[in-house]
């Protein structure tokens, strides 16, 4: 289990339909079984996971979930509020200017700036303490899938090259601090068997080390297809060769498919081979279900099929 506390934040993404929101959400549910606290945050709350849980959508205010396991939202409207109230101290000047109808356009229109504070209240989540220790041993990022995580987490990088002295600045240097400290932050990266998925996780693992966005923490590959057992194909057989007509058509139907699945499996295991030798090694393989996962019996099942490869 050394893998999955030996940092504070850990950052989950991959393409876009991997599972990649599930399997971050039992990695959450793994630590919480171990007696961690925990924090599961979401930037997608209106597609939110809870709903596998039976649990009502998450907003910006951690809610206590399971034993253990806090979730709430990344909502950029509630981040920008919390993050201007810490600045100016004062909620009656925060409604003097930033419930300006003028001063709300000129945000909205603020490049990167939703991506900017909802990195900050990740940052203001890991420093939050309970005493002498920190309010949570493990906060579980659902982040944006690849295709946007490079330019979320590029944010910081950008303000810091161009804000002169002052708040901004040294808030994207506290978020930086906190992205680049092995550990502090990792990325994990989940995918699946098929090429553009392996693609973008060799492509975003590639852009965490070129444009030093986070250190790489573990690699899921879910929804893989286990090998048929080779007595199956010889019954095939066996039962082709001996029946009559009717039957061998039935039997032939069913070799045929049974060839199909063996086709996308190997196919999908030589994509695999193009990740980078380390990853492929220590990745976290989860099998691929008859039926998708759809409520909290299922997700359970999940985290601890996951539990029992760390």
């Amino acid at each position: 289990m050394e893998r999955l506390f030996d940092t504070r934040v850990r950052i989950v993404t991959g393409k876009g339909g991997v599972g990649k929101s599930l399997v971050a959400l039992s990695l959450a549910i793994v630590a919480a079984r171990r007696g961690k606290r925990v924090l599961f945050l979401e930037t997608n709350p209106p597609e939110s996971v809870t709903r596998f849980l039976g649990k009502p959508k998450l907003d910006g205010e951690p809610r206590l979930v399971y034993e253990n396991l806090w979730m709430a939202g990344l909502i950029p409207s509630e981040a920008i509020r919390e993050y201007a109230l810490m600045t100016l101290k004062f909620k009656a000047l925060y409604n003097a200017v930033f419930e300006n109808r003028i001063v709300r356009y000129f945000l909205r229109a603020v490049p990167s700036l939703s991506e900017f504070v909802l990195l900050g209240k990740l940052w203001f989540h890991e420093g939050e303490r309970s005493g002498d220790a920190p309010k949570y041993d493990l906060i579980v990022v659902d982040a944006p899938a690849t295709g946007h995580l490079i330019s979320w987490l590029r944010v910081p990088h950008v303000f810091d090259e161009m804000m002169p002295t002052g708040p901004l600045k040294k808030s994207a240097r506290d978020m930086l601090d906190m992205l680049l400290d092995p550990k502090r932050t990792k990325l994990d990266i989940v995918t699946v068997p098929e090429e553009m998925p392996v693609n973008e996780a060799i492509e975003i693992a590639h852009a965490a080390m070129q444009h030093r966005l986070a250190t790489r923490g573990l690699t899921f590959i879910n929804r893989i297809l286990p090998p048929l057992p080779d007595a199956l194909v010889a019954t095939l057989h066996a039962g082709l060769a001996g029946a009559d007509g009717a039957t061998q058509k039935r039997f032939a139907a069913l070799e045929r498919t049974v060839a199909t699945r063996e086709h996308w499996r190997q196919l999908g295991e030589e994509y695999l081979q193009r990740l980078p030798a380390a990853d492929l090694k220590r990745a976290i393989r989860l099998a691929k279900r008859a039926v998708p996962i759809a409520d909290e019996a299922a997700v359970m099942a999940l985290a601890a099929e996951l539990e029992a490869q760390l």
